[in-house]
């Protein structure tokens, strides 16, 4: 099925190309790493929180160090292919 939330690693850009490429009915969040910060819209505005340390702040921060380094892998590998071309 879908999903009930989506994070992405950005603030508000990031949150805005989302939400158009989403649409509406799924929930989406962005984490800045400026300050910490979740951004996400509601209505036609986007909101701002600042996270207090905790779990909550722990496991945001977890997922996006986990996306990072997914993405460094799959980049390398891509890099890889194209000098090496396997």
């Amino acid at each position: 099925g879908e999903p009930n939330l989506i994070i992405v690693d950005g603030g508000k850009p990031q949150v805005s190309a989302a939400s158009k490429a989403v649409g509406e009915g799924i929930a989406l969040v962005g984490l800045a790493k400026r300050f910490e910060t979740v951004v996400f819209k509601k209505g036609n505005e986007f909101k701002e929180a600042r996270m207090k340390p905790g779990p909550a702040l722990n496991i945001l921060q977890r997922i996006r160090d986990e996306a990072h380094r997914f993405s460094r892998r799959y980049h390398h590998k891509l890099v890889s292919k194209a000098i090496i071309g396997k």
